[in-house]
């Protein structure tokens, strides 16, 4: 990866056909979107029950790459405290529109991930970069899961040097 990988992600969302995604991402209109979310789910709640967690209530999380935070609703159905949680976004339209549609008290920050004022968040994607850069292009997942001394949790994917640390694998 490079310094100049958040102007490459903004021109690949430029050249992306949003009515194409609505209908690829829509729970209502593409079973396969709604099955997928649903695995996801029930994948997240066993890491985290075989973690130990009895509950998502209090516990700080974050996502990078939020998008317009269908991942950040899916934490709060799932118990996790609003304010409890942080979603960092790139790209300025996604970020509006993730702030639009959460509770109050869900924190959402613009910008670069590497240089997002959350810590965790810089050193994360520091060694996820590493680790995804010989992959680039590749179609290679990596995931990654990191415990933090506080008993927050981490979980991340990079696919085609798309950096996430997010909950969706």
């Amino acid at each position: 990866m490079t310094d100049n990988e958040p102007l490459a992600v903004k021109a690949r969302y430029a050249r992306r056909d949003a009515a194409a995604d609505e209908a690829r991402y829509s729970l209502y209109a593409n079973a396969a979107a709604l099955q997928a979310q649903q695995e996801r789910l029930r994948a997240m709640a066993r890491i985290w029950q075989a973690h130990g967690w009895s509950s998502l209530a209090q516990r700080p999380m974050l996502e990078v790459g939020c998008g317009s935070a269908g991942n950040l609703h899916d934490l709060v159905r799932l118990g996790a405290t609003p304010a409890c949680l942080t979603g960092l976004e790139l790209l300025p339209e996604r970020a509006a529109a993730a702030r639009a549609s959460l509770p109050a008290g869900v924190a959402i920050v613009e910008g670069d991930a590497a240089l997002a004022p959350v810590q965790p968040a810089r050193a994360a994607m520091e060694a996820m970069r590493s680790a995804a850069a010989p992959a680039h292009g590749s179609g290679r997942t990596f995931i990654s899961l990191q415990v933090g001394r506080d008993g927050s949790m981490q979980c991340g994917y990079a696919i085609f040097a798309s950096i996430f640390i997010a909950y969706n694998h």
